[in-house]
């Protein structure tokens, strides 16, 4: 640095002048930056999209599991079975079977003892009173 001291002003303008040439861009730098700015674009746009197309995806699954989760159906009247069609039996198992998270099997089979106690207290009921 002590070499340098020694230059004046306009020398040291006239070198900085020359250093102006010595770092040159390629040819193809400017095509290189342009083809980065639009694959970063691209990125975000995908990135913006996944994240829609996700949030979507959730709320329609939440939507789904809530509209096909049924309100608990009131319980049966005590002789709600023995004058009940099949087609009402069937309600009925399906109530048990949402209640209970068990499979239709299981609901019917249930549903056919409380049947079955219904008429046997009907038939008691029924010797009872001459």
């Amino acid at each position: 640095m002590a070499e340098h001291e020694d230059l004046s002003a306009d020398k040291l303008e006239a070198l900085l002048r020359l250093t102006a040439d010595y770092v040159q861009p390629s040819r193809d730098l400017r095509p290189q930056v342009l083809e980065a700015a639009r694959e970063r674009q691209t990125e975000r746009k995908l990135r913006s999209q996944l994240l829609l197309v996700s949030a979507a995806t959730f709320l329609v699954a939440i939507s789904v599991q809530f509209l096909a989760t049924e309100p608990p159906r009131p319980a049966p009247t005590r002789d709600a079975l023995l004058g009940a069609t099949s087609g009402e039996m069937l309600a009925l198992a399906e109530s048990r079977v949402v209640q209970r998270s068990a499979g239709w099997n299981w609901g019917l089979v249930d549903l056919f003892f409380r049947l079955r106690a219904q008429q046997a207290d009907s038939l008691r009921a029924s010797e009872q009173t001459p």
